[in-house]
């Protein structure tokens, strides 16, 4: 049967574990609209992280509005749990061991971080053994498949969910694929994505495409500020900050009230705000660091256009995309795996040539000039996201998704 099937009447799973590295992350917000939005459909979602507790959680955790949800962070005390029931279970210790050595023998001090980490998914199964949950779901196809692998082989009956994403499918670590093809139901969270999956040899009807919503109700448009343009992502050199502060400069010189807001951190902030003010831009261009996502939506919802240049190998189907598309912004990006599903290139957005800077500023030229043009493209950006990442609705297929497959994996 298809996983894709409609599933039939039943009661919703009630306790879900999510397994990921890090929560909350601030460049994995999306992250914390899903689990808000599946706990809204009265699911007690929880989430276990194979790292400790990060600096400023409790910050981060108010920025995106998940205090609330319960996280089990990893700890010296975890770890030597996990050591000592790998004392307890010797087989099992070598047959994940050795899958890991295998898979990473070139590599030996990653190698070494992973089998670090597998002390703590020996932690987890024990914590599962002693309190089972409804559903497992591995947000993550990396080092976090190996609790996957872990409970596919101690807990026959756990129902584990596993996510694979782009970098998965580049990592490629064989473990992900072996878990992957034994879980009770694989997601991943575009068509780009699914096709990358498929072409590692698991069969497409596995697969069940859980696109990454966004809050609609904390982004769609406000009374637009004339020549607002917004840049947000990790401040890196493949992110293409850099390149909207080239085109912010360019564009100020046809249009002296242009602004740029750029949103987010890391770690070539201090080189660009020196380009910034050796420019003389500073009155133009501001940084803005982490923000939460009210302020962000509010930001976008007063732009005009939104600049994503980005070359970064692993992009997949950016969200910062998708929430600058429901605010009403103009938005221009490079052709990275998969943002046809989220613009309609000339139609709800422009996905444009990489490096060629001048092409971005002479069509942000000609769309001041036209604001009729600017308002369909808007408004049809707004209607796609509505209709095809609304986060509410997508928690909705997500959970009918888990009720269906856990059904299918009981009778089976």
């Amino acid at each position: 049967m298809n996983v894709n099937a409609p599933a039939e009447k039943s009661s919703s799973p009630q306790r879900v574990i999510y397994v990921t590295m890090e929560f909350p992350r601030s460049s994995e917000a999306f992250l914390s609209v899903e689990l808000k939005a599946v706990c809204a459909l009265g699911i007690e979602a929880e989430v276990a992280c194979l790292r400790r507790r990060p600096v400023g959680h409790s910050r981060l955790a108010a920025q995106q509005g998940v205090e609330s949800i319960p996280v089990d962070y990893s700890s010296i005390t975890s770890v030597a749990r996990g050591a000592w029931y790998a004392v307890l279970h010797p087989l099992l210790v070598f047959r994940l061991w050795s899958r890991l050595i295998r898979g990473w023998w070139r590599r030996p001090l990653v190698t070494l971080v992973y089998l670090f980490w597998s002390l703590r998914c020996f932690d987890l199964v024990r914590r599962l053994e002693r309190n089972p949950v409804d559903i497992v779901q591995v947000y993550w196809g990396h080092a976090p498949a190996m609790l996957a692998w872990l409970l596919l082989e101690r807990l026959p009956e756990q129902v584990v969910f596993m996510s694979l994403s782009g970098y998965d499918t580049q990592l490629a670590l064989p473990i992900s694929f072996d878990s992957a093809l034994r879980c009770h139901g694989l997601r991943t969270l575009g068509e780009v994505t699914r096709d990358e999956v498929s072409s590692k040899g698991i069969p497409s009807e596995r697969i069940f495409v859980s696109r990454r919503g966004v809050e609609l109700r904390a982004f769609y448009p406000r009374k637009k500020v004339p020549g607002l343009l917004v840049a947000a992502g990790r401040l890196m050199a493949e992110k293409g900050i850099r390149e909207a502060i080239e085109i912010a400069e360019a564009l100020i010189k046809k249009f002296p009230d242009t602004k740029l807001k750029i949103f987010g951190d890391g770690p070539k902030r201090a080189e660009f705000e020196r380009v910034v003010q050796e420019r003389d831009l500073a009155n133009s261009i501001c940084f803005l660091g982490h923000v939460s996502h009210e302020v962000l939506g509010e930001a976008l919802g007063e732009a005009e256009y939104f600049l994503m240049h980005s070359v970064y190998k692993n992009e997949r189907l950016p969200n910062v995309l998708k929430e600058a598309a429901a605010a009403g912004c103009v938005c221009l990006t490079t052709a990275t795996p998969g943002v046809e599903e989220i613009l309609v290139d000339q139609e709800s957005g422009f996905i444009m040539p990489a490096g060629e800077l001048g092409k971005w500023v002479e069509l942000i030229a000609e769309l001041r000039q036209d604001a009729e043009r600017r308002e369909l493209i808007s408004r049809a950006a707004i209607e796609r996201m509505s209709s095809r990442f609304d986060a509410d609705k997508l928690a909705t297929e997500l959970v009918e998704w888990w009720r269906f497959a856990s059904r299918k994996a009981k009778r089976e």
